[in-house]
């Protein structure tokens, strides 16, 4: 009995030392607070350009200024932020394309401190749709949840919009409105679907119910003859173009046939005379 009692004070503790020494992460809402809140040198949309041994290079596109609520001061000046960035090692905590890592192309938003030369990230990376705000998204319609809406409005507000408050992944608040619902949103986004499927569907068939006309075949016209020849030389008829088949044309070649042969015989009776 004293020696499973030994044991099991061994146990716990050990457990208990690696609950200390265990790294404590920071939750997701937190680090989202810190960051809209300008806990960070910089916050910035930018594209990554090229994967070097110092880490990615990202031209940037846009810098925020937050609402130093609990940093004040601590963000420099945007206009200070520079065009292109060198910046470590990056994580994703949300990607519009399921990365975890960026890649050369990839749009991404970012936090981050300056280190000498180099930036680092400081709270999240998130790969975007764009780096354009007004069209920018952090998430596949189908895979939004109220986290990646909620940087949608921060974005669109110019970071001025940071009072949000999360219910799970379903629900979000500003200012104790409700502006997102994950399943309202689901439901509104499959009827959307379904109507532009339909829309479609409508068009194709419509274009399938019109007949197709057959182009009528028409005698082509006949070009323009010109009469070309000296007094005394043989008389030569160029014809440009292409004569057309039918009547038409054999009756207009009869008769400027029978008009040269006139004129041949008038010319050589009046030279004789």
């Amino acid at each position: 009995m004293k020696y499973k009692r030994k044991w099991l004070i061994l146990f716990c503790t050990f457990a208990i030392l690696i609950g200390v020494c265990k790294p404590v992460t920071v939750l997701a809402a937190d680090a989202e607070w810190r960051m809209m809140h300008g806990e960070q040198d910089a916050l910035v949309i930018g594209t990554v350009t090229e994967e070097i041994e110092e880490g990615y290079k990202v031209e940037v596109a846009q810098a925020f200024w937050c609402k130093q609520d609990a940093a004040k001061g601590r963000m420099i000046p945007i206009e200070e932020v520079p065009a292109e960035m060198i910046i470590e090692e990056i994580r994703y905590a949300f990607s519009y394309h399921g990365k975890s890592v960026p890649e050369v192309g990839d749009y991404i938003f970012i936090s981050v401190d300056k280190k000498g030369s180099v930036w680092e990230q400081v709270w999240l990376a998130m790969e975007v749709s764009s780096t354009d705000p007004a069209n920018m998204e952090f998430a596949q319609p189908e895979n939004m949840t109220n986290s990646e809406y909620a940087w949608q409005i921060f974005v669109l507000s110019g970071g001025e919009t940071t009072s949000f408050a999360f219910d799970g992944n379903d629900i979000l608040y500003v200012d104790g409105e409700i502006v997102f619902d994950r399943a309202e949103y689901l439901k509104e986004l499959k009827a959307n679907q379904e109507a532009e499927e339909k829309a479609l569907e409508e068009v194709k068939e419509a274009e399938d119910a019109i007949p197709v006309q057959q182009e009528e075949s028409m005698p082509e016209k006949v070009s323009q003859i010109s009469i070309i020849g000296g007094a005394d030389g043989p008389t030569s008829i160029f014809i440009a173009g292409k004569v057309g088949d039918g009547m038409i044309a054999t009756v207009a070649i009869i008769a400027v046939t029978v008009v040269v042969a006139a004129v041949v015989m008038i010319r050589k009776i009046l030279k004789r005379k």
